[in-house]
Parts: structure tokens; C-alpha cells; sequence
């Protein structure tokens, strides 16, 4: 039998529990205390006739409440009441009775109210109610749509270009890898000389993350074309036709050195010291097209006009090697991303029928090998 001891057994009678040893309260003395009457209590017993303030704690008290609380809680168990009685339940049912609600205004297209069944009455109703609420939400995503447009003048400039050695470009560029550092630091200047393909080059070498690439290309255009607009002021040549000439003229030279970046990617994948870093670059120059594709940050036609022209070139020679088939393996993943594309132009899909047919006539004319039947199963 485990024997209690005096003062903690008289503190148990009394619904108390013992002060911590180690532990003073901020109101009372340390360990003897001044009775009432003159007398040493001990702290304990001082506990039980005074109200403590402990510090970063307070000794817990037995109350009635708690039993109750208790009990209840071994019982029936412990949940939190929800906020809202019906956050459980649908609203499909309260929305399907309100359009089914005949109202005492609905009446026939007509006028003859009572001459309409009851059924045509409902239609009716819930054909009303509809395009109620249609209208009313139309009415809402305008109005939201006025609130959230953009009225003042956007005050944003491209950040300028500077001229920096090699080491400081070279420091640029891995900042710009890290996405730690933020773009607003990196928009400060931009170094002078990434432009068309070198640019391209430059971010898959440092392995720049797709988005802060693109916001490097925009950055560089917006210059290229302002540099532009410079010029022609200061030959003298005003004029929003020929601003526009200028301006589309950059854009399809810089769509073309895309396409000359993705042609150098694709030849560069079979050779011997790619041989560990192919499979990143190609698939960094597939998701860097895609999304340059998608933010038209190029001349879409021009660019699939490309992408057909450069299987036309391969497929028209005269002797079709290994080599090309495995330079066809990897095109046919960039056709395969923009097919649904290149198919809704009339001109290039009859011209890129007819050189899939061609590359299936000369794989039939191949000696039967096993993979080169595999390739003409694929196409």
C-alpha cells in the first residue's frame, strides 16, 4: 500500500493540489509565510488561503464543472459544434425548389394563364428563373471585370544594359539561375550582348529556371525595339506603318534564330560528349519553346512553317541515313507538341502529308530490317 504523505493527503481533501517544488509564487514569500495570526505557515498550507500567481503557469483547481465535463466527455465523446447548422448539406435542393416554386405572376406567352397545364407552367418558371439568374451573373462578371481592370498608365521601364567583363556577366547570369535572388535586384541593369541565340544559349548553359527566361526575352525585346524606335527618330522617319515594318522585321529575325537555336539543339544530340547532358537540353528547349510559343513571344506561323520545312529537308534527301532517323525520332517530339497546331493551316498540313507519305514510301524501300520495321509501324 502506498503510503501518502500528511501535507499532500490534506491537499487532496481539500480539492488542491501541492505547489510545485522549486516554484514561488510572485505574490508571497519563499517557502515560510505569516499566518493571520502571527503564526509560520508553510506554503502549502498557505496555498489553501491565499490566491497564488505563479509565473508562466496556473495551478489548476478541482471544480464540480470539471466532473460534469468529464463525463461527458468519456460518455458521449468530444466534437466542435460547426459554425453555420447546414455547412454540411447542398444547396442543389433549396436552388431545385426555388426554380420549381410556382410563382403567382407566371403566366402564358399569350396571356391565358389558366388555359396551360401545370407542367407547362413549371417549364415556364424555371425557364424564367434561368435566364434570370443568368443575367444576373453576366451582370456580376462585368462588374467585377470593370473593378479589376487596370485605367492608370503603367509607369514600368525595361531595366537598361550595360556593358560587363566576362566574369561579371558570367555572375549575372548564375544569379539569374538562382531563385533566391530576386528579379527586382537582377532588374537593375542587364548585360549588353545576350541577344538572339546567344541569349538562349547562355540560359540553358546556366540552367536558368523557364520563367526568369522568359523575363530575360521580354526585357531584351523591349530594348531591341525601343533601340529601334531611336533610330528611326533620329534618321528622321516617323510613321506608325513603318514603326510596325521595323518592329515585325525584328521579331520574325529573332523567330528565326529560335528556330536556328532548336535546329543546333536537335543535331547536337547524338554527338559523343552530349552524351550526358542531351536528354536536358532537349528537354529544356521543348518547354522553353512551348511556353515562348504560348506567351507569343514569336511569329507563330513563321515558326511552324519551320517546323514542317525542317522534316521536308530531312526527309527530301536522296539518301535517307541512320543518322536521319534518329534526328526524325527526336523532331517528331516537337511535332507532336504543335500537330493540332500545324494541321489547322491549310498549306502546311497538305505539305507535311506529303512528306510523311514520302518518308513512308522510302522506309518501304529500306531491306527489312527489324528496326526499321518498328519505325514504319510508328508512323
Amino acid at each position: 500500500m502506498v503510503h501518502i504523505s500528511q501535507p499532500l493527503q490534506r491537499n487532496r481533501m481539500n480539492d488542491q493540489i501541492p505547489m510545485p517544488d522549486g516554484v514561488y509564487p510572485l505574490n508571497g514569500d519563499d517557502t515560510q509565510t505569516t499566518g493571520p495570526t502571527g503564526g509560520s505557515l508553510s506554503a502549502n498550507n498557505y496555498h489553501a488561503s491565499k490566491e497564488l500567481v505563479y509565473p508562466d503557469f496556473r495551478v489548476w483547481k478541482h471544480t464540480p464543472k470539471d466532473d460534469t465535463l468529464m463525463r461527458n466527455h468519456l460518455q458521449k465523446g468530444y466534437y466542435e459544434p460547426p459554425m453555420v447548422s447546414n455547412e454540411c448539406h447542398s444547396g442543389r435542393q433549396i436552388i431545385y425548389q426555388l426554380f420549381h416554386k410556382n410563382s403567382s405572376s407566371s403566366t402564358s406567352p399569350d396571356g391565358s394563364g389558366g388555359n396551360m397545364s401545370a407542367q407547362e407552367n413549371i417549364e415556364n418558371t424555371v425557364k424564367s428563373k434561368l435566364t434570370l439568374l443568368s443575367d444576373v451573373m453576366i451582370k456580376t462578371l462585368t462588374k467585377r471585370q470593370e473593378i479589376n481592370r487596370v485605367t492608370s498608365r503603367s509607369t514600368y521601364k525595361p531595366p537598361p544594359r550595360v556593358t560587363l567583363t566576362d566574369h561579371k556577366r558570367e555572375l549575372w547570369l548564375n544569379n539569374l539561375a538562382d531563385t533566391n535572388v530576386s528579379l527586382k535586384q537582377l532588374s537593375r541593369a542587364i548585360p549588353h550582348g545576350l541577344r538572339n541565340r546567344t541569349l538562349l544559349e547562355q540560359c540553358m548553359k546556366h540552367k536558368v529556371p523557364i520563367q526568369r527566361t522568359l523575363w530575360l526575352i521580354r526585357c531584351v525585346s523591349a530594348n531591341e525595339q525601343r533601340q529601334l524606335m531611336r533610330k528611326q527618330s533620329t534618321v528622321g522617319i516617323t510613321g506608325n506603318n513603318y514603326n510596325n515594318n521595323s518592329t515585325n522585321k525584328w521579331v520574325m529575325e529573332w523567330t528565326e534564330q529560335l528556330t536556328m537555336f532548336v535546329e543546333n539543339v536537335i543535331d547536337s544530340c547524338f554527338k559523343p560528349e552530349n552524351k550526358d547532358t542531351w536528354k536536358f537540353k532537349l528537354n529544356y528547349t521543348v518547354e522553353l519553346v512551348g511556353n515562348i510559343y504560348s506567351e507569343e513571344l514569336m511569329f507563330r506561323e513563321t515558326f511552324l512553317s519551320w517546323v514542317v520545312s525542317y522534316f521536308s529537308k530531312i526527309v527530301d534527301k536522296e539518301n535517307v541515313t541512320v543518322f536521319d532517323f534518329k534526328t526524325l525520332s527526336i523532331y517528331h517530339v516537337i511535332l507532336r507538341l504543335f500537330w493540332f497546331k500545324v494541321i489547322s493551316i491549310d498549306y502546311l498540313s497538305k505539305e507535311l502529308s506529303e512528306s510523311l507519305l514520302l518518308l513512308i514510301a522510302k522506309l518501304q524501300e529500306l531491306p527489312k530490317n527489324p528496326k526499321t520495321d518498328n519505325l514504319v509501324k510508328d508512323y
